[in-house]
Order: structure tokens, then C-alpha cells, then sequence
């Protein structure tokens, strides 16, 4: 396999007598595209959150690469009710938000101390026009009143607002649960 992102190594999971997979492994190289399909239960969603780190597996292991940049919209996202849509997409984990965040904390700092090194993360993370970034994304995906409070939203705003999130991380590999629940087929175009 050339250039690998991820390796999954005799990865097995279960769930009391039921075995969703036993010694399961494979790869993902740059370029792959890879689609799960299966009958409701039979674990993809599992298998993608063991990816992820946010379930653990029975055995086995999950490798990336290690620069690599990953982002995963789960099938079911959760926020903050009380955050409105901005708020939400800067409540993520990716780099770029961090940076602002460190930048954001030095800027009010009296010393000012490491702000050249910041700064040259900024311009490589593109985070000066994040937030520009952000209701690009959101717009496309039919989302406008960014001062609107998640609490008001449908599921299926809140599932388009991960979705942005995802995407505007820019990852190297993406890992999407069913990315395409509640996007009409404009969107879903846009998204291929």
C-alpha cells in the first residue's frame, strides 16, 4: 500500500455474545475511497468510532499516520443548546482553532511573548480567514443566521453544522457516519 493514513490491525469487537468483527484489518491509502455498507446494527458505526478513539475495541489496533490531519462527523452530533452557530464552529478540536485560541490569549497578554511563532502557525493553518472559511462552508450548506442558538435548530441543522466543521479542518482523511442524512441533493452534489 502506497503512502498509508491508517491501519487497522486484527481489530476485533464485540458486544456481550454478539461479534460485530474478529481479527478484522486493512488500510487506507491517500486517494482511497472507501464506503461502508451493511443492515442497521451491524457495527459501522462502531467500527468508525473505534477509528475515531471515541469507543474502545476487544483487540487489536489502530494506526494513523503520524502528521496526519483527521476529522470525523459522527451520525448523531451533539453541541451546546445555549451556543449559537459561530460559537458552535469555533467549539471544535482542529489545529486552526486552537491556534486562534493561543493567539486570541497572547494578543491579551501585556508581553506579547511568542507571538512570531503564532503568528507563522496562523499563516500556515490559513487561520487568519477561518471565521470567512466558516460562513463560506455553512452558507453552501443552507445555513445564515450564525447568531441563532443550536438549541433552535432541527436535527438536520445541526447534523449540516458538524458537517462544516468537518469539512473546514480541512483533513487529510475524513471519516463521515452517514454524511448525507438530512442534505437535500444540491448539497449532497456540493459535498461530492
Amino acid at each position: 500500500m502506497a503512502n498509508p493514513l491508517l491501519q487497522i490491525d486484527t481489530l476485533t469487537k464485540s458486544f456481550g455474545d454478539r461479534v460485530l468483527y474478529r481479527n478484522i484489518s486493512f488500510g487506507i491509502a491517500e486517494g482511497d475511497k472507501i464506503g461502508l455498507i451493511a443492515g442497521n446494527g451491524a457495527g459501522k458505526t462502531s467500527l468508525l468510532n473505534i477509528i475515531a478513539g471515541k469507543e474502545p475495541c476487544d483487540d487489536g489496533r489502530v494506526v494513523f499516520r503520524n502528521d496526519i490531519r483527521f476529522a470525523y462527523l459522527e451520525q448523531s452530533p451533539q453541541f451546546d443548546p445555549e451556543l449559537t452557530v459561530l460559537e458552535a464552529c469555533f467549539q471544535t478540536e482542529n489545529e486552526a482553532v486552537k491556534v486562534i485560541a493561543r493567539y486570541e490569549e497572547i494578543m491579551a497578554s501585556a508581553d506579547h511573548q511568542g507571538l512570531d511563532e503564532i503568528m507563522v502557525k496562523m499563516d500556515l493553518l490559513k487561520a487568519w480567514d477561518y471565521e470567512q472559511r466558516i460562513r463560506q462552508v455553512l452558507s453552501q450548506l443552507k445555513i445564515f443566521q450564525l447568531d441563532q442558538k443550536i438549541g433552535e435548530l432541527s436535527g438536520g441543522q445541526i447534523k449540516r453544522i458538524a458537517l462544516a466543521n468537518t469539512l473546514i479542518s480541512e483533513p487529510e482523511l475524513i471519516m463521515l457516519d452517514e454524511p448525507t442524512n438530512h442534505l437535500d441533493l444540491d448539497m449532497v452534489e456540493w459535498l461530492e
